[in-house]
């Protein structure tokens, strides 16, 4: 399923539903849903749904949110997401069910929300047809770092980083947003890899250049003061805290309108 998203992705996330189903539980409690929706998340995840629920891989593309799965029954997909079907378009048969669209050809299935068929049956023929170079794959140290835990994901940060600097330009109050801590950021990608435990969530990032190198050392942001927790109560619901050197804190002030 990689294979067919395209290296201009902003983002990237694959998963094994099957498995974070039983992780969890089997999802929800039967306090928490009704007798319809245990029965259709338990037929989506039994591998009766029509599409193997150990492979699901969700990427951003041009603006657009895609899922894209391996399918191996097109009726029972039809009957499982409860859709109808409307058409076939460029060799792809479309199901949609209201502003969704499912694309399947070949044993494989593309979700995306919109209405624009055509357009949608390009890019998944595009997709579909990526040699090695035009995917994802091909970045440094994808392969590797994209497997082995619950979620792996992974952030472009070429293709993100212009879009936040960008934001940012429009909210500095003054003075340069530019670092060399910036620069690392905006050539590098960021991959992350969460782990679901039984008594805690754990999420680790690694951050590599376009030669595949770590470069999450070069950004050095110092020892975390641990004294700041003192400011929050025991009703705190989350925090997430994060030292920075003083210039950068400069900048956050700017950008805070501070």
């Amino acid at each position: 399923l990689l294979q067919t998203v395209p290296k201009e992705s902003s983002f990237v996330l694959s998963m094994n539903p099957a498995d974070l189903a039983k992780k969890a539980g089997k999802g929800q409690s039967k306090k928490d849903a009704s007798g319809a929706e245990i029965q259709k998340i338990s037929s989506l995840l039994s591998g009766k749904s029509g599409i193997d629920p150990r492979r699901l891989v969700v990427f951003a593309y041009e603006g657009k949110m895609w899922a894209t799965f391996a399918v191996d029954d097109e009726d029972d997909l039809k009957t499982s997401l409860e859709m109808n079907e409307a058409s076939d378009v460029q060799g792809f048969k479309v199901l949609e069910s209201g502003g969704l669209r499912v694309l399947v050809a070949d044993g494989q299935g593309w979700l995306v929300e919109g209405n624009n068929t055509d357009y949608f049956a390009e890019k998944c023929k595009m997709f579909a047809s990526l040699d090695e170079e035009g995917s994802v794959t091909a970045l440094p140290q994808f392969s590797k770092n994209m497997q082995g835990s619950d979620i792996n994901g992974f952030v472009n940060m070429p293709v993100v980083w212009p879009q936040v600097m960008q934001e940012m330009l429009l909210r500095a109050s003054a003075g340069p947003i530019d670092s060399p801590e910036f620069k690392i950021l905006g050539g590098s990608y960021c991959f992350l890899a969460t782990n679901f435990e039984k008594n805690d969530i754990r999420l680790t990032a690694r951050l590599v250049d376009k030669d595949g190198n770590n470069v999450i050392g070069k950004l050095n942001p110092g020892k975390l003061d641990a004294d700041i927790l003192r400011y929050f109560d025991k009703n705190t619901s989350m925090v997430f805290a994060m030292s920075a050197p003083r210039h950068m804190l400069d900048i956050f002030g700017r950008l805070m309108g501070e």
